[in-house]
């Protein structure tokens, strides 16, 4: 396997493209995790940040909050045959 960081130079914003990186970005990452009583909201604290996820009906919602204090949040509504997602 090719390690990304030696063989290509990348970076975006100072955040260096390697082996790592791209398996977080897959969802291979440690983190632990919590869910509410209800079971509505899970929130996954990883190394970087805060994901805190919430079901409401026919809407998910994602929210992550880097530990530098960056959001995004991904918006995700469940209609019929239709789903559709809005990262904002």
């Amino acid at each position: 396997m090719i390690n990304w960081i030696d063989r290509i130079e990348g970076t975006v914003e100072g955040t260096l493209v390697n082996r790592k990186r791209l398996m977080d970005m897959q969802g291979f990452a440690d983190c632990n995790t919590e869910f509410s009583g209800d079971f509505n909201t899970i929130t996954e604290t990883y190394e970087d940040g805060v994901l805190v996820t919430t079901i409401d009906g026919d809407t998910i919602t994602e929210v992550f909050t880097a530990n530098d204090g960056k959001v995004i949040t991904k918006t995700t509504n469940i209609l019929e045959y239709s789903i559709s997602e809005v990262v904002s």
